[in-house]
């Protein structure tokens, strides 16, 4: 098993579709996946560019649904205040630090 950590810095709704492809992908091969949504990847520009089914939301339900971990970086919000908060542990600079010390692989996007 491999620890995966992918860091989400994009807003381009496609970049952030094939993130999450990734990281579902590595779930169903027995890897251990962490996503971590940073700076531009928290903005919430582009989450249904591509229908209900499709979109953003849907993939990171689905992820976390599957047993990936999924976090935001806490220092660019307040709980409650943003679209992710129902899908999304906060983190903030030690945990990301513990993320990327401990992953085998991390791959930025």
């Amino acid at each position: 098993m491999t620890k995966l950590t992918i860091v989400i810095y994009s807003t381009n709704p496609e970049t952030i579709l094939d993130a999450l492809e990734l990281s579902h992908h590595a779930l169903k091969e027995g890897d251990e996946v962490r996503v971590l949504l940073l700076g531009k990847g928290l903005e919430g520009q582009g989450l249904y560019a591509k229908g209900p089914e499709t979109s953003v939301i849907h993939e990171m339900k689905r992820f976390v649904g599957d047993g990936g971990q999924l976090f935001a970086y806490s220092k660019y919000f307040s709980a409650g205040e943003s679209w992710y908060a129902e899908l999304c542990k906060l983190s903030g600079m030690s945990d990301m630090y513990k993320m990327i010390k401990e992953s085998d692989t991390v791959v930025t996007l």
